[in-house]
């Protein structure tokens, strides 16, 4: 009866991380937090090196479906739920597998996302992502708000 039990326990162990690892398609895959000075710190290309409108975060589906983050929101640390940047729900923010959207500080139309010739599928923060992205000790998070889970 026990072995019996044991492989119930094993079976279900599995199940629950195949179901885990099915969701752990999106990743954070870059992020600048501190632009460099100069031409090379205008990341967004707006013509203007900012602090923080040249901050980027990169998110990549590494999945083998498409995966739309519309509705998803994108923080960093200690930063209250108000203030995080909200992808819209449209075309753009669905990304196909092995496909990137960029999230900028700024430097676009705010909060707004599109597909341009340079970047791709890109987005406009506010001004800055957050609170602003802290050149140490920062932390950046993914979130689906409908579920409650940070997604990365």
């Amino acid at each position: 009866m026990l072995r019996y039990g044991i492989g119930i326990v094993i079976s279900g162990m599995l199940f629950f991380a195949q179901v885990l690892d099915a969701g752990a398609v999106v990743v954070i895959n870059e992020v600048l937090a501190d632009p460099p000075s100069g031409d090379a710190g205008d990341a967004n290309r707006d013509g203007t090196r900012n602090t923080n409108e040249d901050e980027f975060v990169e998110i990549l589906n590494t999945g083998s479906e498409p995966i739309d983050i519309g509705g998803w929101q994108l923080s960093d640390r200690g930063t209250e739920a108000s203030k995080r940047f909200t992808f819209p729900k449209n075309e753009t923010t669905q990304i196909a597998p092995g496909e990137y959207i960029v999230l900028f500080g700024g430097g676009g139309t705010k909060n707004e996302c599109h597909v341009s010739p340079v970047f791709g599928k890109v987005c406009f923060d506010d001004g800055k992502i957050g609170g602003g992205l802290s050149n140490s000790g920062d932390a950046v998070f993914l979130i689906n708000p409908k579920s409650g889970d940070t997604i990365a």
